[in-house]
């Protein structure tokens, strides 16, 4: 008989139900974090970051549509969480030598990301705006050093 973990139990119950995977406070869920530890490729991971990234992306969007502004603060912390996460294993594994396509599609989709932010920050409440400036503030920071990891001087 096969024996299975709690975690992995959880994450085929909610993969069968279609529900979304929780994230945790660093920002990936449980697939994710499965995925990450899985991979030895940093392109095979900064794909994964990519998609997390994407997966905070939309339901931030989809929150903003719905006017449901309560959760999107703690959204965004765990989105940056997992953006510091991707930065950190990023610059300690990326050959630099040669330009990362997924690295390049990462990169362009945190570009899109920040634009799209600065456009619901608009839309939010007043008393919300800052966690959208430290988010913004700390993705464009992520995303210079991606930059810069691609296009050295």
């Amino acid at each position: 008989m096969l024996h299975c973990g709690p975690m992995l139990l959880l994450l085929v119950f909610l993969l069968q139900t279609g529900a979304t995977p929780p994230s945790g406070e660093d920002g990936f869920s449980i697939a994710e974090k499965l995925q990450l530890k899985g991979k030895s490729k940093i392109d095979d991971r900064i794909k994964i970051y990519e998609a997390a990234s994407n997966r905070h992306h939309k339901s931030i969007g989809q929150a903003v549509d719905r006017k449901d502004f309560g959760q999107i603060p703690a959204r965004l912390r765990f989105w940056a969480s997992a953006l510091s996460d991707a930065r950190a294993d990023i610059i300690q594994n990326v050959e630099r030598k040669k330009k990362s396509n997924a690295l390049i599609k990462f990169e362009i989709q945190l570009r899109k990301s920040i634009t799209d932010i600065r456009d619901a920050r608009i839309k939010a409440p007043v008393e919300d705006q800052d966690h959208y400036d430290q988010w913004i503030t700390h993705a464009e920071e992520v995303r210079k050093q991606l930059v810069a990891i691609l296009f050295p001087n």
